[in-house]
């Protein structure tokens, strides 16, 4: 099996975003690898605090808005990701907020958006709805 490149953290790079032990930081960083991977991620600082924000951001979606599509549910974890390098996230409140105001925003300004907007594809249409709420908010 391949060993990932995020396999252990070292304790001197503890996050301020939670108070999670090592121990936790390191069980997310191994459960959330292919995201951490594929979030391509340049600095290994951000690895411990995308790591918990991943698990605060599923674990908040599937406790509040479990009713929504896979699709949605990936794009309010990837507008948190947007907005953590941005340094927009500092607490799992901001976490939490952001997916309250991206789901918000989805269910009042989508359908509108689909009925103005031509899009070659469904993705195509969906990430320009996902950045049209991003760049709103910068």
């Amino acid at each position: 099996m391949e060993r990932s490149k995020f396999a252990r953290f070292q304790k001197t790079h503890m996050t301020d975003l939670t108070n999670r032990s090592v121990n936790e930081v390191n069980g997310f960083i191994q459960l959330y690898t292919p995201l951490l991977e594929y979030a391509g991620i340049k600095h290994n600082n951000d690895v411990p605090i995308l790591a918990i924000t991943f698990d605060v951001s599923i674990k908040y979606i599937k406790e509040k808005y479990d009713d929504l599509s896979k699709d949605w549910k990936s794009w309010s974890v990837f507008v948190v990701k947007k907005k953590y390098f941005d340094s927009k996230i500092k607490t799992e409140e901001d976490i939490r907020q952001t997916i309250d105001d991206f789901v918000e925003f989805w269910k009042s300004e989508y359908k509108n958006y689909c009925d103005d907007t031509v899009a070659a594809t469904e993705y195509d249409r969906d990430r320009g709805f996902v950045y049209g709420f991003l760049n709103k908010n910068r």
